[in-house]
């Protein structure tokens, strides 16, 4: 079994109670999984700043950074508890704003695991269909979780496990998103899935984590981008992977849902050596979201909504605070066109400042000449015209959009045939 990081709430009226709480466990079992815990309480007064260097896992000062900004006005004191000699050291203090008069305590205890480091290659999931998948290697790893390479015991193939930690700042895990999105997209038809990955499996949300197991497939547009020369791709790789990602686009919308994250890191193609190796997969759809109702129609868009997805690529009405519709999942999708064969075109695409990269997309919508200059490309610029008339409810119309690009693609003598630049560098798998 494989033990995962445990955050528990403990609501604490005095500090005698932490004694309390320590003799609760029993400290000499064999059965207590970790020499240490992180406790982080709120404190009356303001205390003297220490290092948060001291904290030197990187994962549990992630971990207290995001579940200590959500909670302003509060200073916060991280202990350390050794359980080996039964003593609590004080490694740290945190201010998030100014002081504040509490009415009590409040613990968070953070029990470290080997998920906080990488597990170990050889570990077995089992997910609701009962079949074991044996970790192969790591593939990938970030602060939410992990992605491996996996056996399965019921074939020889391999896939993708997804692995997500669960995270005290939200109350749901992404994946539950993305296994209900894969799910209905198997559902659908052989051609109107061909640019999802297959669920193979997944966990029931469980306390601690969560997993799915996809097929496995190659690296990202991102990836392989960076991989070039020049760091973009050739006219005729970046308007076949517009082609293909605006089908995958128009599939999931078809589903009945935005992604909110479009972007070249969101899009590989299959694994190498095989018929599936130039097909464009969408992945990540954790921050999606269900446009259409129960009843099957059109849920009415929120009078607020908070930033999703990637500062780059986002549309303009995210920035603003809007709901997003399919409209802004294909302007995310001409940024990105933009950032696979030319991103210095992209007027912000070294600006980090939101309030400066909202004013500058709002600019270039008003003037798409300013993104695509060349006169081969002035069916692209009726592109964005033709999405700024559009609203939240209305439909896009892809094959239209599509027809496009290949009209530019042609004026630009691209075949839009392979080889295409993954072919030329070498490939590896990813998700």
């Amino acid at each position: 079994m494989i033990k995962f990081k445990k955050f528990i709430f403990y609501q604490i009226t005095d500090r005698s109670k932490v004694d309390s709480l320590k003799s609760k466990k029993n400290l000499t079992s064999e059965n207590f999984l970790f020499e240490y815990d992180y406790i982080v309480c709120k404190i009356f007064e303001q205390p003297k700043l220490d290092n948060l260097n001291k904290v030197r896992d990187p994962i549990i000062l992630e971990g207290v950074r995001e579940w200590c900004s959500i909670r302003e006005n509060i200073w916060y004191n991280i202990y350390r508890i050794n359980y080996k000699y039964i003593h609590i050291l004080s490694l740290i203090f945190i201010k998030n704003f100014s002081t504040h008069l509490l009415f009590h305590w409040q613990l968070l205890l953070i029990s470290m695991s080997t998920l906080s480091r990488s597990i170990a290659d050889g570990a077995e999931f089992v997910g609701r269909l009962n079949i074991t998948f044996r970790i192969v290697h790591n593939i990938s790893h970030g602060g939410y979780g992990a992605v491996y390479e996996v056996t399965s015991s019921r074939d020889d193939g391999r896939y993708a496990l997804k692995l997500e930690q669960r995270q005290y700042t939200r109350d749901h895990y992404k994946l539950m998103m993305e296994v209900q999105v894969l799910r209905e997209a198997g559902e659908r038809p052989e051609n109107a899935r061909k640019h999802f990955p297959t669920l193979i499996d997944n966990s029931d949300p469980m306390p601690n984590h969560m997993f799915l197991v996809m097929s496995l497939l190659g690296r990202s547009l991102a990836d392989i981008k960076r991989g070039r020369q020049h760091k973009i791709f050739s006219p005729s790789t970046g308007y076949y992977c517009a082609i293909q990602s605006l089908e995958a686009i128009r599939d999931l919308h078809d589903l009945g849902y935005v992604h909110r994250d479009i972007k070249p890191g969101n899009f590989v193609i299959g694994l190498p050596r095989t018929q599936f190796q130039n097909i464009v997969y969408m992945v990540d759809f954790g921050i999606a979201r269900k446009f259409i109702g129960a009843d099957g129609r059109i849920r009415n868009p929120r009078d607020r909504t908070k930033f999703k997805g990637t500062v780059r690529f986002a549309s303009l009405s995210m920035h603003e605070g809007n709901e997003v519709g399919r409209k802004d999942d294909c302007e995310s999708w001409i940024y990105m066109i933009i950032d696979l064969i030319d991103q210095e075109r992209l007027p912000w695409h070294n600006v980090e400042d939101k309030r400066r990269l909202r004013k500058l997309k709002a600019e270039a919508l008003k003037a798409p000449r300013s993104l695509f200059k060349r006169e081969e490309e002035d069916d692209l610029r009726g592109i964005i015209t033709y999405l700024q008339s559009l609203h939240y409810v209305d439909i896009v119309d892809y094959s239209w959009m599509r027809e496009m690009v290949k009209r530019v693609a042609k004026r630009l003598g691209c075949t839009l045939q392979e080889p295409y630049d993954w072919q030329l560098t070498p490939t590896t798998t990813s998700t």
